[in-house]
């Protein structure tokens, strides 16, 4: 069922294989081999449905995409920080907002059945300096270039980063290595 759906939304084929982290090379979507998160089987689906979608709009909406041929490549540009894993962690949170508001414009029927999951975890308090970010990040024109500025505001800031349930990992090397 998911792979008629991607195909649909990408309008080429993108091959599923079984992870426990959801991610992405941009030619194969890694998804759980099973989900039970929530308590009905149609939250569960919907579940899936928002995470390969949100893998698929990292393909779609350029998050691996480098801004000219001679621009660092994305894990370049973590690994510089000086704790590259936190820097990919927060680097996700903000992505994932940022696709998020891409899904909200391209796809809004999933948007609200993506809302109706998050529902109950609305009272994450955010940080000024992320409250900041993400309204960067969710702006029509945001690329991930903005995602990457955004990072340097929330990097020294001491609150944790937002999660989204769709939220899988992000494996730059495994981009590169399929797209070099």
């Amino acid at each position: 069922v998911l792979e008629h759906y991607l195909r649909g939304l990408s309008g080429r084929s993108l091959s599923i294989k079984a992870s426990n982290e959801p991610f992405t090379d941009t030619e194969t979507l890694w998804l759980p081999p099973v989900i039970h998160q929530y308590p009905s089987k149609l939250q569960n689906f919907t579940l899936y449905k928002a995470i390969a979608a949100h893998l698929w709009a990292q393909i779609r909406h350029g998050t691996f995409r480098r801004a000219s041929p001679d621009a660092r490549l994305l894990s370049e540009r973590l690994d510089h920080y000086p704790d590259p894993a936190r820097a990919r962690r927060l680097f996700s949170s903000l992505e994932t907002r940022r696709l998020d508001a891409c899904i909200t414009r391209d796809l809004p029927g999933l948007a609200r059945e993506m809302r109706a999951l998050f529902a109950n975890d609305a009272a994450t308090q955010l940080t000024p300096a992320w409250k900041i970010a993400i309204d960067e990040v969710e702006r029509d024109s945001s690329s991930v270039n903005d995602t990457l500025t955004q990072l340097d505001r929330v990097y020294t800031d001491t609150g944790p980063a937002p999660t989204r349930p769709w939220q899988g990992t992000l494996q730059p090397e495994q981009v590169e290595a399929v797209t070099s």
